[in-house]
């Protein structure tokens, strides 16, 4: 999302745009913030009456504001995927040492013979299950660091935000270790419990072959492979399933032909444009500069890429009964210039595209986008109609000049595209905004060019995020390419553990079944002469 510009607005004292962050105090809780934020509110509302009046504050953790919604499913999904993995490999796992102990049967039965107790057999059992299970921790952490720092670096330029680490803390060795030994005690505990339960008698006689035909056993090793073929078809079908959603996110368009399109940002500060008529005229500088470079068929300016956020304005509808300030409805707007939906390769669906004169005196205009008419004017004819922006001071009416396509702007996930409504710049100049230029060429070989022409004009404005349309969107979208990559990794995991375990248990069975049975002969000493 396009990163919002400091502006004299903020510094207002009906500005609500700012976020603001706090550590909780040593031994405060969050209700604790909450009761402090509320008392804090209350006396804002009693000294400033005018802009704080209903005005409270909204204190949440950093994880439920930034972490939760549909992301904390991801992770939880993940982390359930991760548990179906391990499941697996721990029954196949027990299932070899169900199988190594059926071979150790008659040292067991020599143990116990010399003295042994079955508990003193169950701890040894399990002391070498959890060795082994330990071992496969250190193995595991080894990789596991090393996977995180290429998961890291893999995933360095596909956008994710800077805040977001990938990295191991003590909390994953803890839990760790935690898994390693209750794993070793749990999965190791039945094939323990399993051997020691033999007879003596039967297992020291010559001939005796164990407990290998134990009904039991095999019972046992059914379970655990069934188990395994189990857990692998839900993984499999949930991974599926997982990925299908992200790749229909992922391919969720815009709205828009992102080919050729190269965008760009800008920010202009307050000291050197401080009101609307400077900004206006930058622009108007600027954009025949920029349309004259080789190469680049048209530009324009918007106060957002599309699915790179919106303003969140609130208005009224004329004719329609007046309601209180808070209570008006909000609507996601955009500053855009004249020739937008003509670089975006877009036709206006009813009406008009903005021209050079709206915008300025008298001359005030609206575009709105379809699901905006379905929502409010259902069945009526859009254009012609006016609303009003609700701000600070007299706002002019604006008449709806024209009906555009459907262009996605907030949320990429979600199959509905919001309510819209766009603005000329001339009308409300933003001081945050996008440059968008449609090349005859490859967009990726304008962006040097344009922003030399960007500092001919302002050599102290720096030019920021230059990149194509097409680089933006995949950088947007880069939660639905890493997630479906490690939901698709765990999928084979499961696939790959449960096969190999199926095997070694259909060796076993094969070679239990093809081995000679064990004989005697007792040969016939010569007699003594």
């Amino acid at each position: 999302m396009d990163a919002p510009v400091p502006t004299a607005d903020s510094e207002k004292r009906d500005s609500r745009g700012l976020l603001a962050f706090g550590r909780l105090a040593e031994g405060a809780t969050l209700a604790d913030a909450r009761a402090e934020m509320d008392v804090v509110a209350r006396r804002l509302e009693k000294t400033y009456p005018k802009t704080n009046e209903g005005v409270g504050v909204v204190v949440k953790p950093y994880n439920d504001q930034f972490n939760g919604g549909p992301i904390r499913t991801v992770f939880l999904a993940l982390l359930g995927a991760v548990g179906f993995v391990l499941l697996i490999a721990c029954a196949n796992v027990a299932n070899l040492l169900l199988a190594r102990s059926i071979a150790r049967t008659k040292e067991v039965a020599i143990r116990s013979a010399l003295g042994a107790s079955r508990w003193r057999v169950v701890r040894q059992l399990l002391i070498e299950s959890v060795l082994l299970g330990v071992s496969g921790g250190v193995a595991g952490l080894v990789l596991s660091i090393w996977g995180v720092r290429m998961f890291d670096r893999a995933v360095a330029n596909v956008g994710k935000p800077y805040w977001i680490n990938f990295s191991m803390d003590f909390a994953v060795f803890g839990y760790l270790a935690a898994i390693c030994l209750t794993t070793g005690i749990l999965f190791g505990l039945a094939p323990a419990l399993q051997v020691s339960k033999v007879d003596i008698n039967e297992i020291l006689k010559e001939g005796g072959r164990g407990s290998s035909g134990s009904s039991r056993v095999k019972y046992l090793a059914g379970f655990l492979v069934v188990s395994e073929v189990a857990l692998s078809l839900v993984l499999l079908v949930g991974a599926g399933l997982m990925i299908r959603s992200f790749l229909k996110m992922y391919g969720m368009q815009a709205g828009i032909d992102a080919g050729r399109l190269l965008t760009m940002r800008l920010n202009l500060v307050d000291s050197r444009y401080p009101t609307p008529e400077t900004r206006v005229a930058f622009y108007e500088r600027l954009r025949p500069r920029l349309e004259s470079v080789p190469g680049v068929e048209s530009v324009a300016f918007a106060s957002s890429l599309p699915i790179g956020g919106s303003f969140g304005w609130r208005f009224e509808i004329e004719g329609q009964p007046p309601v209180e300030p808070d209570k008006r409805p909000s609507v996601s707007g955009l500053v855009i210039s004249p020739d937008y939906f003509q670089v975006m390769g877009m036709r206006i669906l009813r009406g008009r595209s903005f021209t050079d004169t709206d915008g300025t005196t008298g001359k005030t205009a609206v575009i709105v986008n379809q699901p905006f008419v379905a929502k409010y004017w259902p069945g009526e004819e859009p254009l012609g109609k006016r609303l009003r922006l609700v701000r600070e001071g007299e706002q002019p009416w604006l008449t709806v000049v024209g009906v555009c396509p459907d262009i996605r702007q907030n949320d990429p996930t979600r199959a509905e595209v919001d309510p819209a409504i766009y603005v000329p710049y001339r009308q409300d100049p933003a001081r945050g905004f996008a440059i968008v230029a449609r090349g005859r060429v490859a967009a990726s070989s304008l962006g040097a060019a344009l922003r030399k022409e960007v500092q001919a004009v302002d050599e102290a404005l720096p030019v920021f995020s230059v990149q194509t349309l097409q680089e933006f969107f995949i950088q947007a979208r880069w939660p639905f390419r890493v997630f479906g990559t490690l939901f698709a990794i765990f999928a084979v995991i499961a696939l790959v553990l449960s096969s190999v375990g199926i095997y070694a248990n259909y060796a076993r069975i094969i070679g239990s079944m093809t081995r000679p049975p064990m004989s005697v002969s007792f040969l016939k000493r010569p007699a003594c002469r």
